[in-house]
């Protein structure tokens, strides 16, 4: 509904956010009770399991009614709109820097000796509190400016990127991953909510495959990177390197969102 889309959109992350933040911590429980083999039994499983709702219970229409839909815009039309340009840039500076965090913190947990199944915990922690946040967050993002809280929850998620260097405890990493749930928690309700207004005028599954490839992308580009400022620079790089492209993220998509008269 038209003024509803923080709430609606909010409450349909808490599934997403739910599995991505669920899956390592049941994976380095698995991995600490059986072994390595055993996790991908359980993601090859799990992965059936879906397929097998998606075929029986996901319906084709809703309610037999027939759905009008805007004409669908081309990419460059859309592209002219800033609100566009800021939501896909955090949605891709987002992605990197959760790529390299979800990629990397576990070698770097590991060398402060912290076991795997902590190591599943501290990974899943602020996934799962974006996940619990996604709802409050949501209905915060049909009272107040969203392009705010985009760019508020953007910044939130860097600065414990490049503080993560200096960890020197489980209870450190944590505490950064409850600060980067909370920055994230805030910020994609808002973002999928100005996604969703796009939608509207230029085809709602249009802005939708745009919005969710910008995140794919980031997610594929920022471990590669990442991998090699490791390999060139030290694994605490990685995650100043995380930092940086949440900084530059954060201060392109504040632009645009700013000037979003165009």
């Amino acid at each position: 509904p038209k003024g509803e889309e923080g709430s609606m959109m909010g409450n349909f992350n808490v599934a997403l956010f739910l599995g991505f933040g669920t899956g390592p911590l049941l994976g380095g429980f698995v991995l600490d009770a059986v072994d390595m083999a055993s996790v991908f039994y359980l993601m090859g499983g799990l992965s059936f399991v879906a397929l097998l709702l998606v075929i029986f219970f996901l319906p084709e229409k809703v309610n037999n009614r027939i759905q009008k839909y805007p004409s669908i815009s081309p990419f460059r039309t859309i592209w002219q709109h800033n609100i566009f340009k800021g939501v896909l840039i955090f949605r891709f500076s987002n992605a990197v820097a959760r790529g390299s965090v979800t990629a990397f913190l576990p070698v770097f947990a590991a060398k402060l000796g912290i076991s795997p199944s902590k190591i599943g915990f501290l990974v899943s922690v602020n996934i799962l509190l974006t996940a619990v946040l996604q709802h409050f967050f949501g209905k915060l993002a049909d009272r107040v400016s969203r392009s705010v809280l985009v760019v508020v929850g953007n910044i939130v998620v860097v600065v414990p990127l490049l503080v993560t260097p200096y960890a020197r405890s489980f209870s450190d990493l944590l505490f950064l991953g409850i600060l980067m749930g909370l920055g994230s928690g805030l910020a994609f309700p808002a973002a999928a909510a100005l996604a969703t207004e796009q939608g509207r005028s230029h085809g709602m599954g249009n802005v939708m495959g745009y919005f969710n490839q910008s995140m794919s992308l980031g997610m594929i580009v920022g471990p590669i990177v990442a991998g090699w400022v490791m390999d060139l620079l030290g694994l605490s790089v990685v995650f100043i390197f995380g930092g940086i492209v949440g900084i530059l993220g954060s201060s392109f998509c504040a632009y645009f969102m700013i000037h979003q008269s165009r």
